[in-house]
């Protein structure tokens, strides 16, 4: 459990960083206040009824916080609510979040959303279950990936 929740903190840290430009303006205030734009993560995850799930969350959340972004966190009512997590992400694009991290429900299933989120510009991070490598390729999807 600490592991995973490591990479969460680990993936929003990074997402924070690849968004405003990997560094702050020489103050010890987070890149996104010293900028005077709050970054916003949106943060996907399967569901909140498993208290793995919870943990992840407080993490991230915990990790927004210091880092000085608003975290987005949205679900799927079920940990297989693969529609609804393509939903929220379609959301997200629509609302135009900086970045996104994701613990995909289905491997196949969310890529071409992912695609469409990082033709828009938006950064993607996958963290739980990886994204299928060959679905990946064929979509054209780079993720990064945070064990």
């Amino acid at each position: 459990m600490y592991k995973k929740t490591l990479a969460i903190l680990v993936g929003v840290g990074l997402m924070a960083s690849l968004v405003t430009g990997c560094g702050s303006s020489g103050s010890d205030k987070p890149a996104a206040k010293a900028d005077k734009k709050e970054l916003k993560i949106g943060f996907v995850m399967k569901t909140l009824s498993n208290p793995f799930f919870i943990s992840m969350e407080k993490g991230a959340q915990k990790a927004g916080k210091e880092l000085g972004v608003k975290l987005e966190v949205q679900v799927g009512q079920e940990e297989t609510s693969i529609e609804q997590q393509i939903a929220i992400v379609e959301n997200m694009i629509a609302t135009k979040v900086d970045a996104i991290c994701i613990a995909p429900g289905g491997s196949k299933e969310i890529v071409p959303v992912l695609k469409k989120a990082q033709d828009a510009g938006i950064p993607i991070i996958n963290i739980d279950n990886r994204i299928d490598g060959d679905a990946a390729k064929a979509a054209g999807l780079k993720p990064i990936v945070v064990d």
